[in-house]
């Protein structure tokens, strides 16, 4: 995608939008009124199209995670140090995008046509989350009898939950408690699996 200020306005109100309204909810005239921009063909443009656009906001959701993947292998050291960064860097992830990841969820839940694009991807993040799991089960930093596929969905279950469920969350949490939540949310994760 050409770095262009036009094209960047069009990709954050569609994801949005799809987040809201799902891929067959949004119209590309919608869209583009959204973002302010009066050129018809921009997203043909700068995106190739509609369905183009969609794939885009997810293929760079997956190319940030990853980035994230690589950096806490090669940075990291400790199981416990690389766990400690997906939880930062989930709640990272909700701060500067939270459309995104509502959209992504949609897609998991609800697989349509799209779904097969991001399945190995998923696959992937859990591959990352499961085999750093089971490097610290093998280090004996956590307990031997942990599943890592369990714990890997405890994982992904505790830190999302509170953004996934705004509505059940928002009477218990303010805007002031989101990083209080995280921090306890790891805490007892890791209480949880050390040994």
């Amino acid at each position: 995608m050409e770095n262009d200020e036009t094209a960047k306005k069009i990709l954050a109100v569609a994801t949005k939008l799809f987040a809201e309204k799902g891929y067959k909810g949004v119209s590309v005239r919608e869209i583009l009124q959204a973002a302010q921009v009066g050129n018809i063909g921009a997203i043909s443009y700068y995106f190739g199209g509609k369905r183009e656009l969609y794939l885009e906001i997810l293929r760079e959701h997956f190319k940030n995670a990853h980035r994230l993947a690589d950096a806490i292998n090669q940075k990291e050291s400790s199981p416990i140090k690389k766990l400690e960064r997906i939880f930062e860097a989930i709640g990272a992830t909700y701060k500067t995008s939270p459309y995104t990841i509502k959209l992504l969820f949609s897609e998991i839940n609800n697989p349509g046509e799209f779904f097969p694009v991001i399945d190995s991807e998923v696959k992937s993040i859990q591959k990352v989350s499961r085999d750093i799991i089971q490097a610290g089960i093998d280090a004996k930093i956590f307990r031997a009898d942990v599943n890592p596929e369990s714990m890997t969905l405890v994982l992904f279950s505790i830190a999302h939950f509170v953004f996934l469920m705004p509505n059940f969350a928002k009477n218990l949490l303010t805007d002031k408690t989101f990083e209080d939540y995280l921090a306890q949310a790891q805490e007892i994760f890791f209480r949880g699996i050390m040994r």
